[in-house]
């Protein structure tokens, strides 16, 4: 959603370095499966729709975080609301399967990402929950797969812009 971690830049979009955006761990999400079928009846489950919640930074926060790990500035740019709906609207006219990232970043940086959590949040309790400084420090933060040339060369343009 716009962080190299690699290179040590970041793609703001709107006001995302203000806006929370809700993460969680693998591990997180293992332990809730495990404490939700394994303590609660499934009759109580019925017509919920829960959310998990492990960490909610800004983006400034994870600049921050990503900063103190690489030992120097993390170099950011800042797209516009406008610039990326544009993209948004151009990719799905074209099929464009990467345009869910552009959706994803927008919806951070409107704020709507962090509201969409509802009110059924599963609290996984006695869990040790991680902070941002342990996810981008720690060595907690890790790829699930390679990313694609395809999404390289869509977004690098952009990360070169980073100052």
């Amino acid at each position: 959603m716009g962080v190299d971690y690699q290179n040590n830049r970041m793609i703001f979009t709107g006001d995302s370095a203000n806006q929370p955006v809700n993460l969680y761990t693998r591990p997180y999400v293992a332990a809730a499966y495990a404490s939700i079928f394994a303590t609660t009846p499934i009759p109580s489950l019925q017509n919920r729709t829960l959310t998990l919640s492990e960490l909610s930074p800004t983006g400034a926060q994870i600049a921050a975080a990503l900063a103190q790990k690489q030992s120097s500035r993390t170099k950011t740019t800042t797209e516009t609301l406008a610039s990326v709906n544009q993209k948004i609207e151009t990719g799905l006219q074209n099929g464009m399967p990467a345009v869910l990232a552009y959706y994803c970043r927008k919806i951070w940086g409107t704020g709507e990402q962090g509201g969409m959590l509802g009110g059924d949040v599963w609290d996984v309790e006695g869990y040790d929950k991680v902070g941002v400084e342990e996810l981008v420090g720690g060595g907690l933060l890790g790829g699930y797969r390679e990313i694609s040339p395809a999404v390289k060369e869509l977004f690098g343009p952009q990360f070169e812009e980073c100052q």
